[in-house]
Formats: C-alpha cells, sequence, structure tokens
C-alpha cells in the first residue's frame, strides 16, 4: 500500500524515542519547524517528551514507548521523530 500525501489539516504528532530537544541549535529549529508546518495548515501534536532531557534520552524507555504508543494508536496521518 502507498501511502497518500498529506493535506491541508493533516495531523502530524511529533514524538521523541530517543532525543529530546532542550538546548540550541535543536530547541530552536523544532520551535521554527512547527511554526512553518502550522502556517502550511497542518495540524501539529507534540509529544510530551520533544522537549525534555532526562540525561541521555529525552525520558525514560516507559514514557518514550508510551509516547509512541499514543501517537501510534491517535487518528494523526503521520508520525515524526525530532531527534
Amino acid at each position: 500500500m502507498i501511502p497518500s500525501f498529506l493535506k491541508n489539516n493533516s495531523k502530524i504528532y511529533l514524538v521523541a524515542p530517543s532525543f529530546g530537544c532542550t538546548f540550541s541549535p535543536y530547541n530552536d529549529r523544532l520551535l521554527e519547524s512547527i511554526k512553518i508546518l502550522k502556517n502550511m495548515g497542518y495540524d501539529i501534536y507534540i509529544g510530551p517528551n520533544c522537549f525534555k532531557n532526562n540525561n541521555t534520552a529525552s525520558n525514560t524507555a516507559k514514557k518514550r514507548a508510551k509516547e509512541f504508543m499514543d501517537a501510534y494508536k491517535s487518528d494523526v496521518d503521520l508520525i515524526l521523530s525530532v531527534g
């Protein structure tokens, strides 16, 4: 099956299954990307770990897995990793 192209008002869920964007230039670039995607007409959902840092990863393994599964079970059109 070939996925369809995104349309206006498509839903994009951002997740951080590894690295959270907590310092420059990563957080600056992510914030700018979110602004651009919203201006393009997409609905952006930001996972709870996208701007977190738990030493070497965005959060604990269980919280990162929950974030991804919440995105997977949602009705979004695209899941993107921020790291």
